[in-house]
């Protein structure tokens, strides 16, 4: 699941280009971007590697935002400023967006002349390719990590799925499976049409079709094992660049794809000729030459928080906001903790945590009370038809002391508690953590902080079963983003508060709420955006009245670009900037 990656150096950034009032739309403002033109190297700079070059397995970011440069998948979200266009789904590969009434057969018909970078003029796209690359989701040697939204609601995926895990993992063994083993709900038609069958309905079904790892795989695919060396280096592309260098911690190259035709893809421009990405730098050094015009882009980092007030001040127009519907922090509470006579377990305990904190206190230490906007619901804005409110109101969001200790004497703490909070020892996270611990005991709740490396943080804390039974800890700041926005809700409900299948999630404590999961059912099963976004909100307030967990803030992501860059927007699903839809000024 899609954990946020988002850095507190981002949150600070955020807060200095909110405050300095440039855009939040995802594009600078003052000065002109005048007529888009054509030609020229975009060159981005960053510190890390991309995490795939395998559209079965990329799920970051900055990996999507690479995808969408040199893969295409049926259904996507355009790249606009504007916010409610920028979240409903277009097509791409596919001629349009089916919405059938039973959301439980989805057609699509694949455009002509949408092609594979193959033979002298390209490959035609077909409905094989289709099924292939949801195949390829359970390969034995690299599974997807989004394979899990689509393994059970796609009629035979289980099964196939199933047989693919017992699978050796070699090339041969790999290929052979694929091609005589079919998945019996994606049935294709001629050359361009393909029907999904699913399990039972899902309304929500289109929008999990617009993630990277929905993407279909050419036959090509099956040459070399899943997102290996030898993959990387021979990736097949269906968007308007492909990969013509990639060198393994040092950079990727991209130049135009000879095969891709602009008439078959309404959303890219394709204004650039080549594409550089060097790994390696810091975030100092990535911003430095952002400034000094050696690079056009970042790659993975944000802009330095010492650099912020000046850069505020100055009202800079290369400072760009961008909305990542990421609620972070949150309060995770972890109900099943024994502590204190299982306090956690009672509704007016968490109740009297939901009234106790201080959300301006821990906005403020992130940066400041503009870092995004206070969260005080499960969906973020980002998801269709979230309508906002607050069930635990205080006095300008900075805690109410007194109410939350009448809550405590009534559940029978009138001396008050003691609670265990782990942070990460990482970016402001201990500030996070000491202005939580400041705010809660105004209400008479002491508590313990407990220093965890960010790499044991979730894995060894937070979703470890033992370590959630055990007492180790009761709350903890954590975060959590939809996987994509518009009617995603589901990426945000089935993991957070939908009672687990298996101990030790990010349901802590198991909660489980059969009302909700009953409405949930019902808003994933229509196809109607209205009546789902209705069902949404009635269940946003039941859950909320039981206070599973307590949100805090949603965060933005502020990026900076070069002078040479124009029309740069962020997209809605990798939140970074469309290198597809951007050109250079010279």
């Amino acid at each position: 699941m899609n954990r946020t990656r988002l850095t507190t150096a981002a949150a600070a950034t955020a807060a200095a280009v909110l405050a300095a009032g440039c855009s939040a739309d995802g594009a600078g403002v003052g000065g002109a971007d005048g007529e888009p033109r054509r030609g020229g190297t975009l060159r981005l700079l960053g510190a890390a590697d991309v995490d795939h070059l395998d559209t079965a397995s990329v799920y970051s970011p900055n990996g999507t935002a690479l995808m969408r440069a040199i893969s295409r998948q049926l259904v996507t979200f355009p790249t606009t400023k504007d916010e409610k266009d920028a979240i409903g789904l277009v097509p791409d590969l596919a001629t349009e967006v089916p919405r059938p009434a039973d959301s439980r057969t989805f057609s699509f018909t694949i455009r002509e002349g949408a092609t594979w970078d193959a033979g002298e003029s390209g490959r035609q796209i077909t409905g094989a390719d289709v099924e292939r690359g949801f195949k390829r989701l359970c390969n034995p040697v690299v599974p997807s990590a989004g394979a899990s939204y689509y393994i059970d609601a796609i009629e035979g995926m289980r099964a196939f799925c199933d047989g693919f895990g017992k699978v050796a993992k070699n090339v041969t063994a790999i290929r052979e499976y694929v091609e005589k083993n079919d998945i019996t709900g994606i049935v294709t038609k001629g050359e361009r049409e393909v029907t999904f069958r699913l399990t039972a309905p899902m309304g929500d079904f289109t929008n999990l079709l617009a993630l990277v790892s929905a993407s279909p795989a050419p036959a090509e695919s099956l040459d070399h094992l899943p997102d290996s060396p030898d993959y990387r280096r021979t990736v097949v592309s269906s968007g308007p660049y492909r990969v013509s260098d990639y060198r393994a911690d040092q950079k990727i190259v991209l130049d135009r794809n000879p095969a891709w035709k602009a008439a078959s893809d309404p959303l890219r421009k394709a204004y650039v000729d080549r594409i550089e990405i060097t790994f390696g730098a810091t975030q100092d050094s990535v911003m430095q030459q952002l400034q000094a015009g050696t690079v056009d882009l970042p790659w993975d980092t944000v802009v330095p928080p010492a650099l912020l007030p000046g850069l505020a001040a100055a009202k800079d127009d290369r400072l760009l906001i961008v909305k990542t519907g990421a609620t972070e922090p949150y309060l995770a509470i972890n109900l099943r903790s024994p502590n204190n006579g299982k306090a956690l377990s009672k509704l007016k305990v968490r109740q009297a945590l939901a009234y106790a904190v201080d959300k301006k206190a821990v906005l403020q230490v992130q940066g400041g009370a503009t870092v995004g906007q206070i969260q005080n619901q499960l969906f973020v804005s980002t998801l269709i038809g979230s309508e906002p409110f607050d069930p635990y109101p205080t006095p300008g969001h900075r805690g109410d002391p007194d109410k939350a200790r009448a809550l405590l004497a009534e559940a029978g703490h009138p001396d008050g508690l003691t609670l265990k909070l782990p942070y990460r020892t990482k970016d402001q996270y201990p500030q996070v953590a000491q202005a939580l611990q400041a705010g809660l005991a105004k209400a008479g709740i002491t508590l313990k902080l407990i220093p965890v490396t960010p790499n044991d943080y979730y894995g060894e804390w937070l979703t470890n079963d033992a370590a959630q039974t055990s007492g180790r800890w009761d709350i903890a700041p954590a975060g959590w983003a939809p996987d994509a926005p518009g009617t995603s809700h589901r990426t945000v409900y089935d993991p957070l508060i939908r009672k687990p299948s298996v101990t030790g999630s990010y349901n802590y404590g198991s909660y489980s709420n059969p009302k909700a999961d009953a409405l949930a059912d019902r808003a994933l099963a229509t196809s109607d955006e209205r009546t789902a976004a209705e069902l949404w909100n009635r269940i946003d307030r039941m859950v909320m009245s039981d206070v599973p967990l307590i949100p805090i803030a949603v965060r933005n992501q502020a990026l900076y670009r070069g002078a040479n860059t124009a029309g740069v927007v962020a997209n809605s699903l990798s939140k970074w900037p469309d290198w597809t839809q951007l050109w250079l000024k010279k």
